[in-house]
C-alpha cells in the first residue's frame, strides 16, 4: 500500500492549500513525510492534513533535521553510521508514540481533517463553565 492508494497525498495538498512548513525548507519537509510515511507505513499516525497541525509540523521537522544531522555526521563511518541508525530508530519509536497521541491522528483515523482548537480565554472560560454545567446536571441526574 502507499499513499497513492489511500487518496491522500501527504505532500502540500492540505487543506487550505498551504505547504508544511512554509518558507526554508518547507518543500523538503513535504518530500520527507512522504518517504516517512511509506517506510514506516505510518498512515494512521500522520494524517494527510498533517501540514495543517502546527504540533505536527513540529515533530516531523524536528525528526527530519535529526534523521539528516546522523547522515551528515556519520557519513563514511560504517560503525558510527550504525549506531547513528540505532539511536535514529530509537527515537522514532518515540516519535510515533507521541504521533499516535496527537490529536491530529484522529484526522488519519476518521479520514478528515479537522481543524486544531485554537485557545482564547473566553472560549476556554465558557467551555469549562459548560462542563461543569453538563456534570452537575450528570450528578443531580
Amino acid at each position: 500500500m502507499t499513499t497513492g492508494d489511500i487518496g491522500s497525498p501527504w505532500t502540500s495538498d492540505t487543506p487550505g492549500g498551504e505547504d508544511a512548513g512554509t518558507g526554508e525548507g518547507g518543500s523538503a519537509l513535504s518530500g520527507w513525510v512522504r518517504w516517512y510515511v511509506e517506510t514506516y507505513e505510518a498512515w494512521e499516525q500522520i494524517p494527510a492534513c498533517w501540514a495543517g497541525h502546527p504540533a505536527m509540523v513540529n515533530e516531523l521537522q524536528a525528526a527530519m533535521e535529526l534523521r539528516l544531522a546522523i547522515d551528515a555526521e556519520t557519513a563514511g563511518d560504517m560503525l558510527a553510521s550504525a549506531r547513528g541508525r540505532a539511536d535514529w530508530h530509537d527515537y522514532r519509536g518515540r516519535l510515533m508514540e507521541r504521533l499516535a497521541a496527537s490529536p491530529a491522528a484522529a484526522c488519519a483515523q476518521r479520514g478528515e481533517h479537522r481543524e486544531p482548537r485554537s485557545w482564547d480565554r473566553e472560549g476556554s472560560a465558557e467551555r469549562r463553565r459548560q462542563a461543569r454545567q453538563a456534570n452537575r446536571a450528570r450528578v443531580a441526574g
